[in-house]
């Protein structure tokens, strides 16, 4: 199957060898369970971008496969071959130990945007780590664009950027974390529908949220709720943000004919 049909760069997905399907093995939950027909579902990365190397930590943290001079000269000739403009790095059990994902990440070009899992989402569960951990490679090099181009234009200010757990960080730090952002509009959406509940004295709130690509709704009673099992599309997205739900597409979506002539709507909008 391709894969996704968005607006990222080209990455490379690195991690420890056998583990190259990880991602697109998934956790096997089938989304209609007494479907014996299911549709396949897109790989998020193309096989050929799946790298297998050594740096394999034990449950422990034992080191049972360096990272070694053959695994460089891989890693570089694959960087020539593809020519991506960023690196996701998800070894096992990087959470207990970050040594041997620093290691890949010394041995790289400057100019790439490398994106290692013991920094993105330092916890158990490798594929929900390397999910976060690819989707934060595969647009942060274009979020980082566009907050040092609003910088540049807006001299001695500064800059703020909501992340998706409804909080804000400042712009030089959002856009090695661009994962955390993914969900930072709707986000914007339901912290002002609490404010203004809060200011005509109702605490208890089902936002309705149209935008553009979306329609997204949640209940509020207080502050917003957040969760470390939302998603994005069909995949998993591990780190903090708010309970949120998608219900259909936004006002701004484009129609479109699938391969089968069926009419869909959206994403893309």
């Amino acid at each position: 199957m391709p894969c996704w049909k968005a607006r990222g760069v080209t990455t490379l997905f690195i991690t420890n060898r056998g583990f190259a399907d990880m991602l697109r093995i998934g956790r096997q939950n089938r989304p209609e369970l007494y479907n014996l027909q299911p549709g396949p579902r897109m790989d998020p990365v193309a096989e050929e971008l799946c790298l297998e190397m050594g740096g394999r930590l034990s449950a422990t943290g034992e080191l049972l496969d360096v990272f070694d001079a053959a695994d460089r000269e891989k890693l570089a000739a694959a960087i020539a071959e593809h020519r991506p403009r960023s690196l996701a790095v998800n070894l096992l059990f990087s959470w207990l130990d970050d040594g041997p994902e620093k290691s890949v990440a010394a041995c790289l070009p400057g100019e790439l945007f490398v994106s290692l899992s013991s920094s993105v989402l330092p916890e158990i569960r490798e594929y929900e780590r390397g999910m976060a951990t690819w989707l934060n490679a595969w647009v942060g090099p274009l979020v980082q664009g566009y907050l040092h181009r609003l910088q540049a234009g807006l001299p001695g200010s500064r800059v703020a950027v909501m992340q998706s757990s409804g909080d804000t960080v400042v712009a030089d730090r959002a856009g090695d974390q661009a994962v955390r952002m993914l969900l930072s509009g709707p986000a914007g959406g339901l912290v002002a529908a609490g404010f203004l509940g809060r200011r005509v004295g109702c605490r208890r709130l089902l936002s309705f949220d149209m935008g553009g690509t979306s329609t997204d709704v949640a209940l509020l009673d207080g502050e917003p709720r957040l969760t470390t099992e939302g998603h994005i599309g069909p995949y998993p997205v591990a780190v903090p943000m708010v309970d949120m739900h998608t219900i259909g597409a936004g006002g701004g979506s484009i129609a479109w004919l699938d391969e089968g002539g069926m009419l869909q709507a959206g994403p893309e909008s």
